[in-house]
């Protein structure tokens, strides 16, 4: 049901309410571990259930981009994920079990933040930067041959910010048997605001506070950079198109991979689980009621909806509801 503006504007002091008594649980704060003599080299986290489709493109294409290790969070897959993990023999690789249902009093605790923060703490030392990643995000260099290469440039940094580039499924309606950085070349021309979002790279020796896009660090406080070496302090000046950069390092983003991997994401977000179950012959016009995803559909991924278009502003007016 949709809220009216007082209905929102309430809703919204309540947050501010529980964050103030309560803490916000999207936000943990650590104490970063000593790091260990000679270390060196990215490690990258992912959180990941029933993956199997792409796990081994993912950690294919990061050990030819010359990343050290991959941590992965098993969140309950019944698949082949960990297995594909655990024979992957082109990087180390760690498989951490994670299902994991815990609160802070009535607040929930996010299940991603719990695991940064346990990637940090357990395997932080031996790093010298660590990167948090979803499945569909590859770190792609630009201005050198590999990922290390370019992080060389920002020894005296803590703190990376790297902007979403955001993919579309190139017209493939099912998945096509390539790598996802040869099957999807086509993305959007512009980074609105209302659909861009960030990934740090950071020296978990120095990390202070953990958010799944937001990463707080000893040397630098809130502060953080992009690949141009531009410094920013809080998610305002960093939301900016004039900040968001990928000069250096590419942060793609294959949100929808494919249109029958993209309806079936969103039939498992808005219907659950047993979205399988469903008589799937109808799918062509399946389609959420939510602005947002409809607007964001239509901008970046080059679906069906993709008729749907409107102003920055009505987005924004959206976001409440």
């Amino acid at each position: 049901m949709k809220l009216n503006k007082s209905e929102r504007a309430l809703k919204n002091t309540m947050k501010v309410v529980r964050r103030i008594l309560l803490g916000d649980p999207g936000r943990l704060k650590l104490i970063p571990p000593e790091p260990e003599a000679g270390r060196h080299g990215l490690a990258l986290v992912l959180i990941a259930k029933d993956e199997s489709r792409h796990l081994k493109d993912w950690l294919t294409f990061h050990a030819l981009a010359g990343v050290r290790t991959a941590i992965i969070y098993d969140n309950g897959s019944k698949y082949d994920t960990v297995e594909i993990a655990r024979n992957f023999k082109g990087m180390e690789i760690h498989v951490v079990p994670w299902v994991v249902d815990v609160s802070l009093g009535p607040m929930p605790l996010k299940a991603q933040t719990l695991a940064y923060a346990h990637a940090i703490c357990t395997f932080g030392k031996r790093f010298r930067w660590m990167g948090f990643l979803d499945i569909d995000e590859y770190l792609v260099p630009v201005s050198e041959l590999s990922i290390p290469e370019v992080l060389a440039g920002f020894e005296d940094i803590t703190n990376l910010s790297l902007p979403w580039t955001m993919f579309g499924p190139n017209g493939h309606r099912e998945t096509p048997e390539m790598p996802a950085v040869m099957a999807y070349t086509e993305r959007a021309a512009h980074r609105l605001r209302s659909f861009t979002n960030f990934k740090c790279i950071v020296d978990p020796c120095d990390v202070t506070l953990v958010r799944v896009h937001k990463f707080e660090t000893r040397s630098m406080g809130s502060s953080t950079v992009n690949d141009r070496h531009e410094r920013v302090t809080g998610n305002k000046a960093r939301a900016t198109e004039k900040f968001a950069s990928s000069e250096q390092l590419q942060l793609n983003h294959y949100f929808t991979f494919s249109h029958d991997e993209l309806e079936r994401k969103l039939l498992r977000k808005f219907i659950g689980e047993n979205f399988a179950a469903l008589d799937l012959t109808g799918k062509q016009n399946c389609h959420t009621s939510r602005m947002k995803e409809r607007v964001f559909l239509s901008l970046v991924a080059g679906v069906e909806l993709r008729a749907v278009t409107v102003s920055e502003a009505e987005v924004s007016a959206t976001e409440g509801s």
